[in-house]
């Protein structure tokens, strides 16, 4: 979302809340992913941001070849 500045005109209060840019990359915030959808994602990512509440085991990290 380009517009982050509450004060910017053309700021969007809805959109700003789906939307985040995160190295260059806007990306749309979404719900957790579910097991399956992580591990699919998993499958070829090179990094993983998670939080303490997300189960990260080694049955994950084994479907994770990539992940530095």
């Amino acid at each position: 979302y380009q517009y982050y500045d509450r004060q910017h005109p053309l700021y969007d209060e809805a959109q700003a809340s789906r939307k985040m840019t995160f190295f260059g990359e806007e990306i749309e915030l979404r719900q957790a992913y579910t097991r399956p959808e992580l591990e699919e994602a998993l499958a070829v990512a090179d990094g993983l941001i998670c939080l303490l509440s997300d189960r990260i085991d080694d049955e994950l990290l084994a479907r994770a070849p990539k992940l530095k």
